[in-house]
């Protein structure tokens, strides 16, 4: 437990600086809520980094990024911030609106949005 929050307490301000400055809303919505890859990238829509899908910006990663920031709230809650936790929820939820804006097929987007209702009605 230690060295977990060692690594947790020595890392939140990082994440919470990385969520603030990375995904705040992209004036293109296909970059909405994305995260940069790096964080010496310079922003990606700057007039030295042009966006180019799966090169300067990739649209997976809120998913990556996203399903890590879960397992932390999830597993550590207990050790971040009130103002780190609602950094996290806010950056969770740009994320997946980010995503709503994806439609395999359209400008090179490999994410094929599907709707399946599990519940069956007989």
């Amino acid at each position: 437990m230690g060295s977990s929050r060692i690594w947790l307490s020595s890392g939140k301000s990082l994440i919470a600086d990385k969520l603030v400055r990375s995904d705040r809303n992209h004036a293109d919505p296909h970059r909405y809520g994305d995260y940069q890859q790096e964080p010496e990238e310079p922003y990606v829509g700057s007039p030295t980094y042009q966006p180019d899908i799966y090169n300067t910006w990739d649209p997976n990663w809120r998913g990556f990024i996203g399903t890590t920031l879960i397992i932390i709230m999830e597993e550590y809650e207990h050790l971040l911030s009130h103002d780190t936790q609602e950094l996290v929820l806010e950056s969770l939820y740009n994320a997946t609106k980010g995503d709503e804006y994806r439609v395999g097929g359209v400008d090179y987007d490999n994410l094929y949005p599907a709707y399946s209702n599990p519940v069956s009605k007989t």
